[in-house]
């Protein structure tokens, strides 16, 4: 009978999140999105790496016309898996749509899993269907198209779950889950890891005890540590090479048009479209359901507060469940508070304004409302009954089912993914001494000369090398049409040459010169030192958590 429990469970959820992401099953391509289309041309970049036998990947070479260093910016976790799935013969969309597919179920499955360990089955399913059905969940599925975003999220009950585990003194799989949860969440979309610190490190301090400090410090700081700097070949050259794009000279601040107004945490109003076509409208709000969940807690909270010795408050309210009432409304109430303009001044730190859009913390809202629903329904006795229980899930699937849907569904062909002349992710994101992309002529081949007379032999054509063999009775000068970036080298017969990118004729294109005789020569994107440490750091920091997890199993004691 549990088994048969657990499966119907298990079949509920999938079927849930399952509804949440239909529209892309059912319709052919994708709906027009503001990232979408970006995050599925990075997919096929990175497939094209790969094929080549690239890892990690860190050139791409159809991207911005010229090529462009993408994996420094690009998103890890997505990026990869969407690649895998285009090697083995799958569409780039198709390759999408899975993703998406899959981590939907995860996400739920893991909400659910942190959501049961504080209520029954019943409780922890509709607590669950209210976070697989939360507004921003839809706008970032179907209309800002945040794939990271969304799988970024999935690794937030995970850390919730190393707290947990923490608090149970079950030290191996909260160090686990600390790891895992930090690494892949910095894979996956490093902003993130600010948005999440709030409610993971709320949720720490609120388990904490005096007689456990030290022990859960040292395992939570070490396994936290290990995680981040696993991400190492990725996170090092995404800080420290930052500086060569225009990315860098731009102020990251915070303006008033970043922030939620009062009326967009409850308005029930969804919108379709502002202009067309296009994406449906980015209308962000918390939601109408979540608004005044949040507030029965607060009014909850202050009758009981008020009138705590009254007969009614004695025989309805469970006080035993008030405390992390208390707590998981509180820090929905920061989160909420955090997004409103009245903490503008908080985002002129330098850290916390990275997040560049209050907004971001629905992320965290998504997990902690319906921790506010679970502990109003264990604290209020009569709202246990399963019929109020299904009553609720009837009504926010009425509410949200019809708007998770997208608009303006498009086929592109394979081409369109696999090469593109402008910059997806904005002119920021070129070098500083490159220019527009879209003003060069498009690319038809890899290299050519450009001045004097020879021949140019093609032995092999890469992602990110490329072999030729010339045979000049004059020196001639070579264009290969790359946009420089730190690690580009030449090569002529196996002694690096100069090679040139300033040249205001071919702004920031790689050139080069070939003496007269026949030569091999080799253009190769190598690593620099930062990308050198960081591949060392992720390998000694995977050693070292595979240690340092074999120990805690084995019952090291850090006390």
């Amino acid at each position: 009978m549990k088994f048969t429990t657990k499966l119907v469970l298990g079949l509920l959820l999938i079927l849930t999140s399952f509804v949440s992401i239909a529209d892309y099953i059912y319709r052919h391509g994708h709906p027009i999105t503001f990232d979408g289309h970006i995050h599925m041309t990075t997919m096929n970049q990175f497939a094209q790496a790969l094929y080549d036998g690239e890892f990690p990947v860190r050139w791409a070479n159809n991207f911005t016309n010229y090529g462009h260093p993408l994996a420094n910016i690009a998103h890890q976790t997505p990026a990869y898996l969407g690649a895998i799935l285009i090697l083995i013969g799958v569409s780039t969309e198709l390759a999408y749509t899975v993703i998406l597919t899959l981590t939907a179920f995860a996400t739920s499955i893991l909400f659910y899993s942190f959501f049961r360990k504080h209520a029954n089955q019943s409780i922890a399913f509709t607590a669950t269907v209210l976070s697989t059905f939360f507004p921003y969940r839809a706008l970032n599925i179907y209309t800002r198209g945040a794939l990271p975003e969304l799988m970024a999220t999935m690794f937030l009950p995970i850390l919730l779950l190393s707290v947990y585990h923490l608090k149970e003194k079950n030290y191996f799989k909260s160090a686990l889950y600390i790891y895992f949860g930090v690494l892949f969440t910095t894979l996956t979309h490093p902003m993130m890891l600010l948005v999440f610190s709030i409610p993971v490190g709320a949720y720490f301090l609120y388990c904490l005890t005096k007689k456990t400090l030290k022990t859960n410090l040292t395992i939570s700081s070490i396994a936290a540590g290990l995680g981040l700097l696993s991400s190492g070949y990725y996170i090092l050259p995404l800080f420290l090479e930052m500086k060569y794009f225009y990315q860098a000279n731009i102020k990251s601040s915070v303006g008033n048009d970043a922030f939620l107004t009062f009326k967009q945490l409850y308005d029930p109003t969804w919108y379709y479209t502002f202009t067309h076509p296009g994406p449906r409208a980015n209308y962000i709000k918390l939601g109408s359901i979540e608004f005044v969940i949040i507030l029965l807690a607060i009014i909850l909270l202050i009758k009981v507060f008020l009138l705590a010795k009254h007969k009614f408050i004695k025989k309805n309210v469970d006080i035993k469940f008030l405390k992390p009432l208390k707590f998981w409304t509180g820090l929905s109430s920061i989160l909420v508070l955090l997004m409103l303009p009245i903490s503008k001044l908080i985002y002129r730190l330098p850290i916390i304004e990275q997040i560049q859009y209050p907004w971001r913390f629905l992320n965290a809202l998504q997990i902690t409302i319906p921790l506010i629903f679970i502990f109003l329904v264990l604290s209020i006795r009569k709202l246990q009954s399963k019929y109020f229980l299904l009553a609720f899930i009837v009504l926010v699937l009425c509410l949200r089912v019809p708007q998770f849907y997208g608009k303006n569904y498009v086929v592109q062909p394979e081409s369109d993914y696999y090469f593109n002349k402008a910059n997806l992710h904005s002119n920021n994101l070129n070098t500083v001494w490159s220019g527009d992309a879209l003003d060069c002529d498009t690319k038809t081949v890899q290299a050519e000369i450009i001045e004097g007379q020879g021949n140019l032999e093609i032995i092999e054509e890469k992602n990110a090398s490329r072999k030729y063999k010339f045979i000049n009775q004059e020196e001639v000068r070579v264009i290969d049409y790359t946009f420089y970036f730190s690690g580009w080298a030449t090569y002529i017969d196996g002694q690096k040459t100069i090679m040139q990118w300033q040249d205001p004729n071919y702004r920031g294109i790689i050139t080069y010169k070939v003496p007269a005789g026949e030569h091999e020569v080799e253009v190769v994107y190598e690593n620099t030192d930062v990308r050198l440490f960081g591949n060392i750091l992720t390998l000694t920091s995977i050693l070292l958590a595979i240690y340092f997890l074999y120990l805690i199993k084995n019952g090291l004691k850090v006390s």
